[in-house]
């Protein structure tokens, strides 16, 4: 069991970040496990906060498309339902 590190999901959804690679092979990994791991609220508004800001990111997301990637994660069999954002 585990809870996600917010950097690690902004890098894995930064295609322009020099750790974008590993981070998002890490981030598939978890998609596919079957035990336990977590995300809290906090992390799910920080990866929105970070992801949708214009001075953070060279090509900012839009809120829609970071609610996409949160719900993709939420849809990951080992991700336990009280921790879903």
């Amino acid at each position: 069991m585990f809870v996600a590190d917010t950097n690690v999901l902004v890098y894995a959804a930064d295609a322009s970040a020099s750790e974008h690679d590993r981070c998002r092979a890490l981030v598939e990994g978890w998609r596919r496990r079957h035990d336990a791991w977590y995300l809290t609220w906090g992390i799910c508004y920080e990866f929105l906060r970070v992801v949708t800001h214009a001075r953070v990111l060279r090509r900012p997301w839009n809120m829609n498309d970071g609610v996409r990637f949160l719900q993709a994660l939420q849809e990951s069999p080992g991700l336990a339902e009280r921790t879903a954002c």
